[in-house]
């Protein structure tokens, strides 16, 4: 026949079964000592003073609440920004390389890709352009700012794009 010590995971229960006793019962114990103290006052409070740090906590907290609209609304805030288009294809004069792997670390795809600031429009931003959705997957050293570059597959549709002044909506 086994004993008691002989077996440690029954020792680690009971171990932990009388561990959540004890705190159970000074839980108990003190809720009670609570209960007993707050019938004991025989004092009438009829002011309580609000330290300044809370007032002025709630203060802010009441000048940051916004109004909260009474219907649940589906559609995201969209905004539309003037911009700069270029392009780029996966050439080595566009890129320095010629792999058309983006600074994201997938295959750039044209009518998809887009480069950009990625400091305003992180990886994974939808940008609308002329009605086609794009995805922000590249940037590039002078795509900086209010500019983004539209990836082609090759460099003579980049050049036929050339510079273009478009309105862009972020999604």
């Amino acid at each position: 026949m086994k004993k008691f010590k002989d077996i440690p995971y029954l020792q680690g229960c009971i171990t932990g079964v009388l561990i959540f006793v004890f705190v159970m019962l000074l839980n108990i114990v003190f809720c009670e000592k609570l209960k007993i103290e707050e019938f004991e006052t025989t004092e009438e409070i009829t002011t309580v003073e609000i330290p300044t740090e809370i007032k002025q906590a709630e203060l802010r907290i009441v000048e940051q609440t916004t109004e909260i609209p009474t219907e649940p609304t589906t559609q995201k805030t969209k905004k539309t920004i003037t911009m700069i288009v270029t392009a780029y294809c996966p050439c080595r004069k566009c890129c320095g390389k010629a792999d058309g792997i983006t600074a994201s670390g997938i295959k750039a795809k044209q009518g998809v890709t887009v480069a950009a600031d990625t400091r305003l429009f992180p990886f994974g931003t939808k940008l609308e352009i002329d009605g086609k959705i794009y995805t922000v997957q590249d940037r590039g050293g002078a795509v900086k700012g209010n500019y983004i570059d539209l990836f082609f597959n090759t460099h003579q549709q980049a050049v036929n794009f050339g510079r273009q002044t478009k309105e862009v909506t972020i999604l």
